[in-house]
């Protein structure tokens, strides 16, 4: 929508991971965005994937409200910078939360994380957490040795899947590119049994299909 939006003209990219990339010709935004998405280019006869891209409704319509997590009301300081932040609850849901840079997105879910504390606020629940920067990884872990850790080995079986990390296994994780560090560090989290997870964007260096595909695991796992 946002595409449609703004641009006028567009050029649809696609390829082999690690391999190769095509660019089209040139279309205009609503034929460039509709073959994108439907994984054909008409004009070039080239079927660049073999299912389209869809978007389900997702509703938590039928579960019973209940409160997960309460946090208190705090202002939290650091540097130049203070977050206020009103009391508030997490429910069973999945719950995405979105702003400019700067506005203390990543500092919030510190404080829920338990990475910084605030007066009356500790978290007595099991929880996985994903950082912004993934830096916390060992450069020198192979890919295939840091998954075996893992405890729910069927969300790890899907998220190999869907994450497409079948190709990875062998790699240390200094060798890998910015998306396929994002994958495995989403993937970790999301196999460790927890009652909350907290992830800061896990869509960081990730294309478009591998965004959708991320959005599918965390409905499936989480539902």
């Amino acid at each position: 929508s946002v595409l449609d939006y703004v641009a006028d003209y567009v050029y649809v990219f696609y390829g082999v991971e690690g391999a190769y990339g095509v660019v089209s010709g040139l279309k205009s935004v609503n034929t460039g965005i509709n073959e994108f998405l439907l994984g054909y280019l008409k004009a070039e006869n080239v079927r660049f994937r073999p299912y389209a891209i869809t978007f389900p409704k997702f509703s938590y319509e039928d579960r019973k409200e209940a409160e997960v997590l309460a946090y208190p009301s705090f202002n939290l300081s650091l540097g130049d910078f203070t977050l206020h932040v009103k009391a508030g609850r997490v429910g069973p849901s999945i719950i995405g939360v979105a702003g400019e840079n700067g506005l203390g997105k990543s500092s919030f879910i510190k404080v829920l994380a338990g990475e910084l504390s605030v007066p009356g606020f500790k978290s007595e629940l099991s929880l996985s957490y994903k950082p912004q920067y993934l830096d916390h990884l060992p450069a020198d872990a192979v890919v295939e040795e840091l998954l075996r850790e893992c405890g729910d080995k069927e969300v790890l079986s899907r998220c190999v899947d869907k994450l497409e990390l079948r190709q990875l296994m062998k790699l240390s994780v200094k060798e890998l590119s910015g998306g396929e560090l994002q994958r495995l560090a989403v993937t970790l989290a999301l196999c460790k049994d927890s009652e909350l997870y907290l992830f800061d964007e896990p869509s960081a260096f990730l294309d478009v299909e591998q965004r959708v595909k991320l959005i599918e695991l965390f409905y499936h796992t989480f539902s």
